[in-house]
């Protein structure tokens, strides 16, 4: 695309052009990568292909100087109309040329193609070589993202990030406001600066990581190299996620600014980066493409880890949701017990299954910890209890008294059950072998009872406390090797603290 024709002019009319422009450049370069590289990983397939199709075909026929014709009528065709859009302005005009030339693009390489590999050829080749497909791909894709972030790769994805979040907008019929020298974007009503943090390449190392060690850690349950192609597909959806979090944050930010500022922007981020995972994960199991024949053992595992993890998922991703919406006092906490209550009420009777009455053990435990929990964290925080009693002063009577019930149920039931759940009854366990449910509860090593212990703490804000209280609960568990006992602890444990706060409203022990 000459300079002259692309400007800043059609950027504040028409942002969204951003795509059609990136698929036009993009599209050809991917597509030759994909076949050169397919073509070197499967070179004894290509080979035996080729040479069957030579023996069969005639060098020179008429049908491939016809598909040569046509060809080159695409490509002089491409040409000409570059030629008249030089000098377009922003009008209805230049948005026919650009739509017919992103057409011509498309018909150059799609000719190209089948010109120089005709489609018989290509089909036969592909049916035996598509992992080397697929890795092709991914590699074509992924080289033309590093040529484009090789100078400066925070400046060139916050500049690509910018043009999503300007294109998505526009899409939605907002007026889109943008200020290229300062990186601000928004709309009439809102708008924020584009830092280089929120360019998007923290969530796209992020992702990397995490996606890459679950490819290692499971390598034996999925196909490879065909698995390969998550990691890319993976970073594109954390990129393309951030740059719905940001719209999000432009279009609450005209509605609400400080729950856009206060809430939405704290947990939005993380909250793309769980979506990412999970879709890779559910991706990996559920597309057949991706795994070799389960077993009815592994399809087992996977339906038993649902009842141990799913009820904290719920609870994470609704206080997720909530704190967005209402930051500081969380007035939508009710929803979270909900939301729990359901995940527990679907596996009711798997929980049924897993239940004894607590010892007499579990329950001083439970004292223990509270006591302990009491003395380690002696100090409360003023600023945290203040904004707390605001917000719960802001209800009325009856209000306040149900928010304060779902509240105690919320710390005494359903959070000890979910937790527990997941760092004693899957965590624990899948430490000792990948195959957890055939763990005992009461079966100890020193790498699952450390290990779940401190992640466990990790969730709370007072982690040294709760790396404590989590060990405490391991050793509930593995007195009897009853998971009930474990949650019954943590109930103990959490409703004495519920007890504190109310008596002496000392809300911040109750987070």
């Amino acid at each position: 695309m000459p300079e002259g024709v692309w400007g800043e002019a059609h950027w504040h009319v028409y942002p969204w052009l951003w795509l059609i422009l990136g698929i036009g450049r993009a599209v050809p370069q991917v597509i030759a990568a994909t076949l050169i590289i397919s073509a070197l990983l499967s070179w004894r397939n290509f080979t035996q292909t080729l040479r069957g199709f030579a023996a069969r075909s005639p060098a020179l026929s008429s049908d491939s100087i016809t598909r040569l014709v046509i060809h080159l009528g695409c490509v002089v065709a491409l040409l000409g109309w570059t030629a008249i859009g030089l000098g377009l302005r922003p009008t209805p005009l230049f948005l026919v040329w650009i739509w017919t030339r992103l057409a011509l693009e498309i018909a150059v390489t799609a000719t190209w193609v089948v010109a120089a590999l005709p489609p018989s050829f290509l089909l036969d080749w592909y049916r035996g070589a598509q992992a080397s497909f697929a890795i092709g791909a991914g590699a074509g894709i992924g080289a033309k993202v590093v040529n484009h972030f090789r100078a400066t790769p925070i400046e060139a994805c916050r500049a690509a990030t910018f043009k999503m979040v300007a294109t998505i907008l526009h899409l939605l019929g907002q007026s889109v406001v943008l200020d290229f020298p300062h990186a601000e974007i928004g709309t009439r009503s809102f708008s924020v600066e584009l830092a280089p943090v929120c360019s998007g390449l923290d969530g796209i190392a992020i992702t990397s990581l995490l996606v890459g060690i679950y490819l290692w850690r499971y390598r034996s349950e999925l196909r490879f190299p065909l698995s390969l192609i998550l990691l890319p597909a993976a970073m594109l959806l954390a990129w393309i996620l951030n740059s719905v979090r940001i719209v999000l944050l432009i279009l609450i930010g005209g509605w609400s600014p400080t729950i856009a500022l206060n809430g939405f922007h704290s947990v939005a981020g993380w909250l793309s980066l769980s979506l990412v995972g999970c879709a890779t994960i559910v991706a990996s199991f559920r597309i057949p493409a991706f795994r070799p024949v389960a077993s009815a053992a592994n399809v087992s595992a996977r339906s038993a880890a649902s009842f141990y993890l799913v009820p904290l998922i719920a609870v994470i991703a609704t206080a997720m949701l909530t704190k967005a919406i209402h930051p500081g006092f969380d007035l939508l906490y009710p929803a979270r017990v909900g939301v729990a209550a359901a995940a527990l009420w679907y596996y009711r009777r798997d929980l049924t299954a897993i239940w004894y009455w607590p010892s007499m053990m579990a329950i001083a435990v439970g004292v223990v910890v509270f006591c302990a929990w009491i003395v380690i964290v002696p100090s409360r925080d003023a600023a945290f209890d203040s904004a707390f009693a605001a917000g719960l002063g802001s209800l009325s009577i009856t209000g306040r008294v149900i928010w304060m019930a779902f509240r105690v149920i919320g710390a005494t039931i359903t959070v000890p059950i979910a937790e527990e759940l997941a760092f004693r009854g899957y965590l624990m366990r899948k430490l000792v072998a990948d195959d957890f449910d055939s763990v005992p509860i009461g079966n100890f090593t020193w790498l699952s009872f450390l290990a779940s212990s401190i992640l466990f703490g990790a969730m709370h804000s007072q982690w040294i406390a709760g790396t404590l209280a989590g060990m405490a609960f391991a050793g509930a568990a593995y007195c009897r090797g009853k998971l009930s006992d474990a949650i019954a602890a943590h109930a103990v444990t959490n409703a004495m603290l519920s007890a504190y706060a109310i008596a002496t409203h000392c809300w911040s022990f109750w987070t």
